[in-house]
């Protein structure tokens, strides 16, 4: 039996097509797929590591600062979920609207402690959302004055998310606030 060779969606005998035009044709498109098949490998490898990441920290929506930024209007905002049925726009409503209790705080603060008169300060915020919405497990590092860090927990915990189904969400955001007068 002849040996058969895939040309252009055909499949041909080697007597039926002319075997170095159908090879020469058939190149390009192989080199196409191959590369194709390359890309898609290391999407499935680049997912992989973000479900291991995923799985050792599940429930935990990790705000990047480049993602949301809290100061001055109308600018973008995004949150990647990566658990629960919380929505992304949801947890930025809650945090802007919540940060004017945090920035009190703060201007408090600085009354007390002249160690705290930076040009901003950015602090990340570390809690649990349950399903009920209410937060909980807050916590604020750096501490760099107790009864500031003390005061925004209070105001944190007055915040109230969206019920939603399933096991608490995790939430890490850093805040930048800044002195005023």
């Amino acid at each position: 039996m002849a040996p058969v060779v895939l040309c252009m969606g055909a499949v041909l005998s080697m007597t039926g097509c002319p075997s170095k035009k159908c090879v020469d044709k058939s190149k390009p498109a192989l080199a196409e797929c191959q590369k194709r098949t390359d890309a898609l490998q290391r999407q499935v490898n680049d997912l992989k590591v973000t479900l291991a990441q995923a799985l050792q920290n599940p429930g935990t929506i990790k705000v990047d600062p480049a993602l949301l930024e809290l100061d001055g209007p109308g600018k973008k905002r995004r949150v990647v979920l990566k658990e629960g049925t919380l929505k992304q726009e949801e947890v930025i409503k809650v945090i802007r609207l919540g940060k004017s209790g945090l920035q009190a705080c703060y201007n408090r603060a600085l009354k007390r402690n002249s160690a705290l008169h930076h040009s901003k300060l950015t602090l990340t915020l570390d809690f649990k959302v349950r399903a009920s919405g209410d937060p909980a497990t807050i916590s604020l590092r750096p501490n760099s004055d107790a009864k500031m860090i003390d005061c925004m927990k209070k105001a944190i915990k007055r915040w109230r998310f969206p019920h939603f189904r399933g096991q608490p969400v995790g939430v890490v955001s850093p805040v930048t606030l800044r002195p005023r007068g």
